[in-house]
């Protein structure tokens, strides 16, 4: 019987995040959806069925949906406000200002024909601000995430 000798695996670094877990997760998921809804704009683009505003509807849940999107339109001119990264300041704004528009168009009377135009237009502000947001937490990923060489003093220990 011969012994065979022991091949212990070998050690090619590690990956390290300088980051907490859930920082990192948040913006995995918010990187993903960014990207699905990016994906569904450009085919909603290229298709030609543009998402143009709705009228309002005098209903509980119609007037509901109008103030959340207003309040989440405030929500991002306060963020764009607090963010020092001009960029994603910049996608902060064309986000809020699409879904003003959105709304302002749901309460005003305009011609199918304007209804059109700012449909692209928003549909457009909306797919820049959606670059700009993956192009940032890609930054980000990239400054956090490194990959670390394995020490000559672990190889030593073994």
């Amino acid at each position: 019987m011969t012994q065979e000798p022991k091949t212990e695996p070998e050690d090619n670094g590690e990956i390290t995040i300088d980051s907490d877990r859930f920082t990192t997760v948040f913006l995995a998921v918010l990187f993903l959806f960014c990207a699905l809804f990016l994906t569904g704009e450009i085919r909603s683009f290229v298709q030609g069925h543009f998402i143009a505003p709705e009228p309002l509807h005098k209903s509980f849940f119609g007037i509901f949906m109008k103030v959340s999107v207003v309040i989440t339109a405030i929500y991002f001119f306060i963020i764009a406000i607090t963010l020092p990264k001009n960029s994603v300041k910049l996608a902060c704004v064309l986000m809020g200002a699409d879904l003003v528009y959105r709304v302002a168009l749901s309460w005003l009377h305009v011609s199918p024909v304007t209804r059109h135009t700012m449909a692209v237009a928003g549909s457009g502000a909306g797919q820049i601000a959606l670059v700009i947001f993956l192009v940032a937490i890609a930054e980000w990923f990239r400054r956090k995430i490194r990959w670390v060489p394995p020490s000559q003093n672990r190889a030593g220990e073994r």
